[in-house]
């Protein structure tokens, strides 16, 4: 639970005070620096009150915070306000890479979206959130939820064009060979956002964890991992958030 910004700087001041050095101790004086900006920033309050949250896990030890694990520079971008929590996904402000409508299957159909859109950037990234432990597991409420996170910052930062993502998770081929993550790709593909993939995956980017199956498939090649790309211009995604029951 977040607490007040006072209480949160006292608490991390005292953290930092009984562990000087580390990578820890770097990413808590990001955070006290940047603390009294949380106010101001043009997000939802929900999303200000999860900066808080992960502001306020820095005050415990973990093998995250240090800069040899792979999660370091995404918790270095959230202390710095470059990187915002969204439950499920964190955002941050990018862009639709100019080199990737070299990769993509269907140019044409994408080059009608960055119409839309209006422009290649800037558009807000979402990846998987990071944690103190592990990854979250992934929900399709949960998703959604965080989506519409993601919707109530596009209608606070007028100039952002959209969302776009791109994972083994969104592939179609990832969903041939694992039909219960198929559910990812439902709710933007059927709601206006495009969908095609950007070349193969890194191998070293998740696409076996957690899956055993995945990789005997790949080692046998009956199994190629792809790079899914999810474009989805902001007014179709507020509309479809705009349209959703329940409070955030």
């Amino acid at each position: 639970m977040a607490v007040g910004i006072d209480e949160l700087a006292v608490t991390l001041r005292e953290a930092l005070t009984a562990n000087p050095s580390g990578g820890r101790a770097e990413l808590i004086r990001t955070a006290l620096a940047n603390l009294p900006r949380i106010a101001g920033l043009s997000v939802p309050d929900r999303v200000k009150r999860l900066i808080e949250e992960r502001f306020a896990a820095l005050a415990e030890p973990s093998p995250v915070f240090e800069p040899d694990h792979a999660w370091f520079a995404a918790w270095s971008r959230i202390a710095a306000l470059e990187r915002f929590p969204a439950g499920q996904l964190d955002f941050e402000i990018s862009g639709l890479p100019r080199s990737w409508m070299f990769k993509v299957r269907d140019r044409m159909p994408l080059l009608r979206c960055i119409a839309e859109l209006g422009g290649f950037r800037p558009l807000f990234f979402t990846h998987v959130a990071v944690k103190t432990k592990q990854r979250v597991t992934l929900t399709e409420n949960e998703m959604n939820r965080s989506y519409r996170l993601v919707a109530e910052t596009l209608k606070l930062q007028p100039h952002v064009r959209g969302l776009i993502t791109a994972s083994w998770f969104h592939s179609p081929e990832t969903h041939r060979v694992s039909p219960h993550l198929a559910w990812l790709n439902r709710v933007p593909a059927e709601n206006g956002a495009f969908l095609t993939t950007a070349g193969p995956a890194d191998l070293g980017s998740g696409v076996f964890e957690r899956s055993p199956e995945r990789r005997k498939l790949y080692e046998e090649g009956k199994f190629h991992p792809t790079t899914g790309l999810v474009v989805w211009p902001r007014r179709r995604l507020i509309e479809w958030a705009d349209r959703q029951p329940g409070d955030l």
